[in-house]
């Protein structure tokens, strides 16, 4: 009984650490302080005023996508490949504490949704360190999508 127990429990443990990667705050590290040129490594549609790429880095669990544009400015994002819910984004929050940033979630602080953010049911802001300004936020939708959206830090 306490073998099947301690094999359950190991088990959700692993399968939450591995929804974000065991490399995970590394490679969330190497994206915040990512420069363009190691962002547009494959073009991978052109449209009316902007070009999006796949970039060279990678972030295990995610689809991380770089687009850049003349009217809203060049966008590094990544989108969650599964459905996310709370215990996802715990773990998120979780990992990300691993990483030299200042860490804010709304869980803790719910004045961080925006009252015309309706559909965002949590939200997760890294700042950074040295200078405060926001370098990451990550978000849960009522749908289930787990979207980083990150801020450049030039």
């Amino acid at each position: 009984m306490k073998i099947t127990l301690s094999m359950a429990l190991l088990l959700s443990c692993t399968i939450v650490y591995a929804q974000t990667g065991k490399n995970f705050p590394a490679e969330i590290k190497a994206l915040i302080e990512a420069d363009a040129s190691s962002l547009m490594q494959h073009e991978v549609k052109a449209g009316d005023g902007y070009n999006s790429y796949r970039t060279a880095l990678k972030l295990e669990g995610f689809a991380v996508s770089y687009m850049v544009s003349g009217v809203v400015g060049n966008i590094l994002s990544a989108d969650y490949v599964k459905r996310g819910d709370a215990a996802t984004m715990d773990t998120i929050y979780d990992r990300f504490n691993e990483i030299p940033f200042l860490v804010f979630d709304s869980k803790d602080r719910p004045g961080l949704i925006k009252k015309n953010e309706t559909t965002i049911v949590r939200k997760i802001v890294l700042k950074s360190r040295d200078t405060g300004k926001t370098v990451l936020t990550a978000t849960l939708d009522d749908t289930g999508a787990i979207r980083f959206l990150f801020s450049r830090m030039g």
